[in-house]
């Protein structure tokens, strides 16, 4: 009879462990490749090295809480998989990781610590046929349902893709996003990032800091981001936009509080909403052709993936022209307008791809009719192309071999980006030519590689 209790008694507990681990998932990604970086017209030494390109693991569930209502939650991790540790401040294809743990660093979600879990998506929520609503550390609409345009394997630190056009995919931490369910082809999303504090360079940092007493200590600002989507067969649109509440502009820059009349101050500051817009169109014939195209604009991020003071031109580069050039520069932010189109072809296990993407000059009032008539006032020589070309390889159907290249030129295809430091009234140029590699903006720079990636 003992027996017999035992024996059933592990069989209902086997099954209860069957049913409560039914749910759940266990996914990810772990790539990497071997890379040599160049970069042009600079004292930056070029070299090769391996590379993480975009590991990451997860888990995640779903508890079935009444008809088809059910709570849903993920944990998910960045992985640094050349260099055999579990965290990383930024991601392949240069996503900044908003909850980076830079010690020391004030632009970090954590100021004296490493965050090493939970560091990707992370979530809670509900989900059913009316949709799902979570609370968490969430994707943007731009990392979550596009990105088509940007289809090349990269690194945390290569020109092998097309990072600046994808700078706008983003993490948003203390963040609540609600996804509607599928309407014949349709969707839609809308969400809301509380406190802003410690997303990187939108800090409230405290009056100890140069650049603190302009927001009293505090920054309260949130960021509004959504989108809208429509998928037919092949075929995929979609129109994402972010706000980013009360950026504000900081002509002083990191140089520190302005002095008048004996009194600290921020004699140009403004405090206003920064903005990126993206439409992407996409096509993928699982058969045949990739055809992909997408059209950005941005206010108050100038080239960085971040909103904040560098939309005036990045503060932080150059203090010399944020003293000295146009008053219309320091108190108003820069606008950039990208094109990017990419295309492909399934070849069997082979698929090579192709991709380029424009950024027009830095400007202030740069939307299109402004563009359109002249009126826009740009910064010569501060815009940027980037080409990249990959040749994937499905060993598997879930291991992938390839090889890519990639370059990208800021200013024109001989300089890097760099800033004069003009007289009062007149307008900042880009410098052509070489530039030292400790004071240079932004720098030409090309990107071989071969790597692996599987997905589990």
């Amino acid at each position: 009879m003992k027996k017999i209790r035992k024996k059933v008694l592990s069989v209902a507990l086997a099954s209860i462990s069957a049913v409560s681990f039914a749910d759940v998932t266990l996914y990810g990604k772990v790539a990497v490749g071997m890379q040599n970086d160049q970069f042009q017209n600079s004292t930056i030494p070029g070299g090769g090295n391996i590379q993480d390109y975009g590991s990451y693991f997860g888990i995640r569930g779903t508890d079935q809480v009444y008809g088809e209502t059910a709570v849903i939650w993920q944990v998910e991790q960045y992985l640094d998989l050349a260099a055999g540790q579990s965290y990383f401040a930024t991601t392949g294809g240069n996503m900044t990781v908003p909850n980076s743990g830079n010690p020391g660093n004030f632009n970090g979600y954590m100021r004296n610590n490493v965050n090493t879990l939970a560091s990707s998506e992370t979530y809670l929520g509900l989900q059913g046929a009316w949709g799902r609503v979570r609370m968490g550390n969430i994707s943007n609409y731009v990392r979550s349902n596009m990105g088509y345009t940007n289809m090349f394997n990269s690194g945390n630190s290569g020109a092998n893709a097309l990072g600046n056009l994808t700078r706008t995919s983003r993490l948003i931490p203390t963040s609540v996003r609600y996804d509607s369910p599928d309407l014949d082809g349709f969707n839609f999303s809308l969400m809301y990032g509380f406190d802003t504090n410690g997303m990187v360079d939108m800090t409230g940092v405290n009056q100890s800091n140069n650049y603190g007493a302009g927001l009293n200590g505090v920054y309260s600002g949130g960021i509004i981001a959504g989108g809208i989507g429509y998928a037919y067969g092949d075929w995929a649109v979609n129109l994402a936009t972010m706000i980013w509440q009360q950026v504000g502009n900081y002509s002083t820059g990191s140089s520190g509080l302005s002095n008048c009349g004996g009194q600290q101050c921020f004699p140009n500051s403004t405090y206003s909403n920064a903005y990126a817009n993206t439409l992407e169109v996409a096509y993928n014939d699982p058969d045949g052709l990739i055809a992909n195209v997408a059209l950005q604009t941005t206010s108050g991020m100038a080239w960085n993936s971040w909103a904040n003071s560098g939309g005036t031109l990045g503060v932080m580069y150059n203090p010399g022209v944020q003293a000295q050039a146009e008053e219309i520069f320091q108190t108003a932010q820069l606008q950039t307008q990208e094109l990017g189109v990419s295309f492909g072809y399934h070849l069997g296990a082979w698929t090579p791809k192709i991709g380029y993407a424009y950024g027009n000059n830095l400007m202030k009032n740069g939307n299109p009719l402004e563009v359109a008539t002249g009126s826009a006032q740009q910064i010569g020589n501060s815009g940027y192309q980037n080409v990249a070309a990959e040749l994937d390889w499905n060993i598997t159907p879930r291991t992938i071999a390839f090889v890519n290249y990639g370059q990208i030129w800021y200013g024109d295809t001989l300089q890097n980006v760099a800033f004069t430091a003009p007289t009062t009234g007149q307008q900042p140029q880009a410098v052509a030519g070489s530039v030292d590699g400790n004071t240079q903006y932004l720098a030409n720079q090309s990107t071989v590689a071969i790597g692996f990636s599987h997905t589990f």
